[in-house]
């Protein structure tokens, strides 16, 4: 679909091209999966219509995919809980579940605090566009790395709301 709500129209071997490179580990595979050049996969590439279409549909995968993975969560968990608590696995298994059931926690609570914290910088620069206000660009500094990242070392932690005030420097 494209942004303006309407649908994308594709042939039918564009939608073949499609399926060949949700499922082929390269663009020569998918070429040949879907009975078309590799110069007309690299074309159709470059379309923006089927570049949508593709993007739509790897995310209707992934979806899936989730989905998937979700509704076997609840037994992978399960089945860690029953190694971890089994007094007849040997040592060294039962550790390896109790902290498989660690880091999958901490990721998951890292997870949740990077949300909050990502929607509380979203509902700030939403607050301040409103009032006319104007975000300024990252300016790289001397503590930045080649890639424009801070390095740890000189990181600082600011709690959102207070350094999201609004004022003016």
């Amino acid at each position: 679909m494209l942004p303006n709500g309407s649908q994308i129209e594709l042939t039918d071997k564009q939608r073949r091209g499609i399926a060949a490179l949700l499922s082929e580990p390269t663009t020569k595979a998918a070429a040949d999966a879907a009975k078309v050049s590799e110069v007309t996969i690299h074309r159709w590439l470059n379309d923006p219509n089927f570049s949508a279409a593709l993007k739509e549909s790897r995310e209707r995968v992934f979806e899936s995919t989730l989905a998937a993975l979700q509704s076997a969560s609840g037994k992978a968990v399960e089945t860690l809980r029953d190694v971890m608590n089994d007094k007849e696995a040997q040592a060294s298994t039962r550790v390896s579940a109790a902290k498989t059931v660690l880091d999958i926690a901490i990721k998951a609570r890292e997870q949740l605090d990077l949300s909050e914290r990502l929607r509380l910088v979203e509902e700030q620069l939403k607050l301040q566009r409103g009032n006319g206000s104007r975000v300024r660009p990252h300016r790289q500094s001397a503590n930045d790395d080649e890639c424009g990242q801070v390095a740890p070392e000189h990181r600082v932690r600011p709690s959102l709301p207070n350094q999201w005030s609004g004022r003016r420097r």
